[in-house]
């Protein structure tokens, strides 16, 4: 999308693409803070769908607008990690191993899916069906967090004893 036109930016161009990530281990610590603040379940919905519309200003024809649209979609996405990881740990009690354990597989396994759908995706209908794509994830990410994910996590999350909150 960004080697051809209106853009037809170079190999060098494109790789400096990945320092918008730069944006993401600033703001991260802030998403620890909403987190504490808002919830789990909330700070998911809130990143998720600050995500999708980072993603959706890809569409714009302009440079400057992708560069603030990836940043804003990939520091999204690393909320959502520190998100996962920490309802994770409140809600698996003993079995915080096996829950890493399949927290793992699943990161990874979602991984290689999302490695091979965007083609699929862009041989369909380019990079808007790619944005599509990765919208409805997103909403389904919202989905199953506002479905499987209980909210009292979150005042857990204040305790001062977690390990009641496990229960």
């Amino acid at each position: 999308h960004l080697a051809a036109a209106p853009f037809s930016l170079g190999t060098a161009a494109m790789g400096s693409l990945f320092l918008v990530y730069l944006v993401g281990v600033i703001v991260t610590p802030f998403g620890g803070r909403l987190i504490e603040r808002a919830g789990h379940r909330r700070a998911l919905v809130v990143s998720a769908v600050a995500s999708a519309f980072g993603v959706a200003l890809t569409l714009v024809p302009s440079i400057v607008v992708v560069v603030i649209g990836l940043a804003i979609c990939s520091t999204g996405i690393f909320v959502i990690q520190s998100a996962a990881a920490s309802y994770l740990g409140h809600i698996a009690g003993k079995n915080r191993s096996a829950a890493a354990g399949l927290y793992t597989t699943f990161y990874y396994a979602g991984g290689t899916a999302g490695g091979a759908l965007p083609a699929v995706a862009w041989y369909l209908g380019g990079w808007f069906a790619c944005v599509v794509l990765i919208v409805v994830v997103l909403l389904g990410i919202v989905g199953i967090g506002m479905a499987a994910w209980t909210s009292h996590v979150a005042i857990c999350s204040k305790s001062l004893r977690p390990s009641e909150c496990a229960a």
